[in-house]
């Protein structure tokens, strides 16, 4: 209209004549003012519904709450997770109100059945619960000490069986030596791990690191890899330099279905240095790895460990030492109920 159409970009209002453009100018202006007038009057009525609104809203917020006596128990409930005894699978999440915590312990374990009964993840049909332990094993008589999300194992009266098998792990390292400030230092080296190695009958065993391993040039190293000069190693017969350190370690396997076939279970064949955990036990009452039988699990340095409870144990380290006569720390007793003792410490 005053003859600037840089900023105008569509075709239909470039192609309209003065006159058409002065009628629709008239009609967009009418139509404002329209707008602003109903925008008014709707602004108006809000207005006047404003203390309405408001008192409803109280008054739905408000209105399903009633007061509690002054001793009422505000504390919420518990979610426990359940398994069966012995078992660290297939567990069943349940809840348990306060109310039903404050009663004696048969009660509440025939509550924790009814729920266990009800639930689609229980499977165990027909067990009927007299025991709860915690996942210490300790048996539960209070469940004042619950937690929320916490792990219990229910028994039918039999005592608590721990849900996983510990197994003794024989494994071996690689070990070099470097010289530091006219000092050995023997120290842990990678492995690949899909190497393979002879069997027993290649290798010698040494009560202390062999002296005719050449040293290497290390830049760094960590004091967590440092091994004892005084340890158990191996040294191969056909490379001198290549030398093995054993070490045992208690591993915790699962007994869930389908995990028996993984690598490293018991009864997996033992093929090699590198899958050692299974032992036997000689008439005398030692106690020798099979893929290594020249090695045999001894009584070690005295130690003092101090468990979670902060109370203090004494007791002896396990050890590993090449088979020997007349060796009493090396000979091992067994109890009754399949406890293994050092007959040197009776």
């Amino acid at each position: 209209m005053n003859g600037q159409t840089d900023e105008i970009s569509r075709k239909e209002i470039l192609s309209m004549r003065e006159e058409e453009l002065y009628l629709v100018h008239e009609e967009v202006n009418k139509l404002i003012d329209e707008l602003k007038t109903a925008i008014k009057e709707h602004q108006g009525q809000l207005d006047k519904l404003a203390p309405q609104l408001k008192a409803e809203q109280e008054q739905c917020a408000y209105q399903h709450i009633r007061l509690l006596p002054s001793n009422a128990d505000l504390l919420p409930g518990l979610h426990i997770k359940v398994f069966e005894n012995g078992k660290d699978y297939g567990e069943t999440c349940i809840y348990i109100s306060r109310k039903d915590l404050q009663q004696p312990i048969k009660e509440l374990l025939q509550t924790i059945e009814q729920m266990l009964q009800r639930s689609a993840d229980f499977t165990a049909t027909g067990l009927r619960p007299s025991r709860l332990f915690d996942e210490k094993g300790q048996e539960i008589n209070h469940f004042q000490s619950l937690q929320n999300e916490q792990k219990v194992w229910i028994s039918c009266g039999e005592d608590y069986r721990d849900p996983v098998d510990k197994i003794l792990n024989l494994s071996f390292d690689k070990v070099m030596c470097t010289e530091k400030e006219g000092n050995k230092i023997i120290y842990e080296t990678f492995v690949d791990p899909d190497a393979s190695f002879p069997g027993y009958s290649s290798w010698h065993l040494c009560p202390r690191f062999p002296n005719i391993v050449t040293p290497s040039y290390l830049q760094s190293l960590h004091t967590s890899n440092v091994v004892n000069e005084d340890s158990l190693f191996l040294q191969s017969k056909v490379d001198q330099q290549m030398i093995l350190h054993p070490s045992v370690m208690l591993e915790k396997r699962s007994r869930a279905p389908g995990q028996s076939g993984k690598k490293g279970q018991l009864d997996q064949p033992v093929s090699g240095l590198f899958s050692c955990n299974v032992w036997l036990i000689t008439r005398a009452g030692m106690i020798l790895s099979k893929a290594m039988p020249q090695i045999c699990l001894a009584v070690g340095e005295p130690i003092i460990l101090r468990n979670a409870e902060g109370t203090i144990m004494e007791g002896y380290g396990l050890a590993l030492q090449k088979r020997g006569r007349n060796e009493s720390g090396q000979l091992w007793g067994f109890s009754n109920k399949g406890a293994i003792f050092p007959k040197v410490c009776q």
